[in-house]
């Protein structure tokens, strides 16, 4: 079991009486307390804990903010590490529970965890729905987990924050859930300056900036069909305005036989410049509705390139709108939250036609909330109403034509329409 050591416990204690020192860890609550003990910080401070996850209050062990797993996110990652066939070892953990996964090999993980938390097996179906675990850990000897690691797909990368902090074990938790991240909310929550605080405990390496670069969508012609690959966005608004005339001028620039596209892996963020970059696709006019929990609709309008009501305005100026042509759209299970909003958006055009498999099921509103102390909390609050009367609560989109060969699927239906 790790220990702060002599020399360091010696220098912290000196240095505490002049500096806030917050503990910031991958381990649970429960298995931090100890070093709060030790080093008498049982006050009004915060630590970290699950890697970024979790910040808690020393004194009280209220929660300042936890991050935790959807149901559908934990389903996700099971079938990539099922298809993997690789043998490791499972472990779900909650901030109180860790549920060993009987569908895999036997864990380890009570002994690396030190035993703090309550330990369960369970097989992946029994799991309770709205579990809401913290982490997903994966152990296993060290040349499966590097085979787990370099097998990762990028959409998953994107969906998740995935930490290697051990060479025998690797963790899957909340997108947001960083050290770094957690450090600047502890920050803002304690109304103090970056300097003025020691977060002891950091693997440099666990701690990193996240990127400022967006994807840009790409696009290529054959047949005379434009072709779109449309990624999600998050970004400022000039980054916005980037993304949204790298497709628009594209779409606009000649007359096509047809244009495809592909939403497969858009896995959501800013709708508004992903709606300007393919607006001489997307009617004026109501979009769909937001209907929150009172039953009160919000419509999201389109006039031009600017999205009304959802999004960051991203205004191109005189959009030339393009009638009269076959749109085809394609899904997959990766198309997920803003991805399927701008899916839904472009049902609205009647040239339209989905191929592909169904999206993720992330069709659905997130409210934030700033608490008195500075932390967030995101809470679903509103579902879709789509024009044609349909709700939809993290429903799936099922597409018109469901094939494991859209883009060819799509390139023939274009070519019959002319």
């Amino acid at each position: 079991q790790k220990k702060i050591n002599s020399n360091n416990l010696a220098i912290l204690n000196r240095l505490k009486t002049q500096i806030k020192i917050v503990l910031c860890s991958g381990r649970s609550i429960t298995a931090i307390l100890p070093y709060i003990d030790v080093l008498k910080l049982n006050n009004n401070q915060y630590s970290i804990a699950f890697n970024g996850a979790t910040i808690f209050q020393n004194s009280s062990l209220e929660l300042l903010q936890s991050l935790t797993l959807s149901d559908q996110q934990l389903q996700t990652i099971y079938t990539f590490l099922i298809s993997l066939k690789v043998p490791i070892s499972v472990d779900i953990s909650t901030l109180t529970d860790v549920f060993e996964l009987s569908d895999f090999s036997p864990s380890n993980y009570q002994q690396i965890s030190h035993n703090f938390l309550n330990f369960h097996k369970i097989e992946f179906d029994s799991i309770s729905p709205n579990l809401n675990p913290t982490t997903l850990i994966i152990t296993g000897d060290c040349s499966d987990i590097n085979q787990v690691s370099q097998n990762i797909p990028s959409v998953l990368t994107n969906l998740f924050s995935v930490v290697n902090s051990r060479s025998d074990m690797v963790e899957f938790l909340p997108k947001q859930a960083n050290k770094l991240m957690a450090a600047q909310n502890v920050v803002q929550a304690d109304h103090n300056k970056l300097s003025n605080i020691i977060f002891f405990g950091n693997n440099e390496s666990e701690v990193k900036k996240e990127s400022s670069q967006f994807k840009a969508p790409t696009s290529s012609v054959k047949d005379n069909i434009l072709y779109v690959h449309l990624p999600e966005f998050s970004g400022s608004s000039s980054q916005g305005e980037k993304y949204a005339n790298t497709i628009y001028y594209k779409m606009t620039s000649k007359i096509y036989k047809g244009i495809i596209i592909d939403l497969s892996n858009n896995l959501g963020g800013d709708i508004g410049p992903m709606l300007a970059g393919i607006s001489p696709v997307i009617p004026n006019g109501k979009l769909f509705e937001i209907v929150n929990a009172a039953n009160n609709p919000t419509s999201v309008t389109f006039r031009g390139s600017v999205t009304n009501n959802m999004g960051t305005k991203i205004d191109l100026g005189n959009v030339k709108k393009v009638t009269g042509i076959p749109v085809a759209v394609i899904l997959n299970r990766w198309t997920a939250s803003s991805g399927e909003l701008t899916a839904l958006a472009l049902e609205n055009n009647p040239s339209v036609k989905t191929f592909g498999g169904e999206s993720a099921g992330y069709t659905s509103i997130n409210d934030t909330y700033i608490m008195y102390n500075g932390a967030q909390v995101n809470i679903t609050t509103s579902k879709i109403k789509k024009n044609n009367g349909q709700i939809l609560f993290n429903n799936k989109i099922k597409p018109d034509v469901q094939t494991n060969n859209p883009i060819v699927q799509a390139n023939n239906w274009i070519l019959n329409q002319n």
